[in-house]
């Protein structure tokens, strides 16, 4: 559970970070002020993170295991492993299913702790219209790196 709300705010700062750093050049500013201005904070860190994790997870490791079939040749000669280790298709889809299992338990988790109601509880993460300055983008993409850091070797 400490796991998984680690990589969780790290994700999720990743996903400000990026969002907040291409609004200050000027790319997007409109929608960064569009949307902080017209939803929910929780709205947003989930859409976030369900976007976040799209592009930058389950994106690349579709066109990574589709290597395989659109361009063999390529792909055989980049393989490392021998053949033998190579996973199975009924292994690669139970991975599959466990990696959609725990994004399922994680968005649940999440949700959980976004609309619990609560009089006194306000949301952790800050969505303003207003960006912040370089400093703030700086030191917050150096704490996501160290969490993420930490979460992946307590991890594994």
């Amino acid at each position: 559970m400490h796991y998984h709300a680690l990589r969780l705010y790290a994700l999720i700062m990743e996903w400000k970070v990026i969002v907040s750093s291409t609004s200050q050049m000027g790319v997007g500013k409109e929608l960064t002020t569009s949307i902080t201005c017209g939803h929910f904070e929780g709205s947003i860190e989930i859409v976030g993170t369900l976007v976040f994790h799209l592009i930058a997870f389950y994106v690349p490791c579709g066109v990574y295991a589709s290597l395989e079939v659109l361009f063999p040749a390529f792909s055989e000669s980049h393989k490392i492993q021998p053949a033998e280790k190579q996973p199975s298709c009924s292994e690669v889809w139970e991975c599959l299913k466990v990696v959609l299992r725990n994004q399922l338990l994680s968005f649940f988790l999440q949700l959980g702790s976004v609309y619990l109601p609560s009089e006194t509880r306000h949301h952790p993460f800050r969505f303003d219209a207003k960006l912040p300055g370089m400093g703030e983008v700086v030191f917050q993409f150096v704490v996501c790196i160290i969490l993420r850091e930490v979460s992946f070797y307590y991890a594994h």
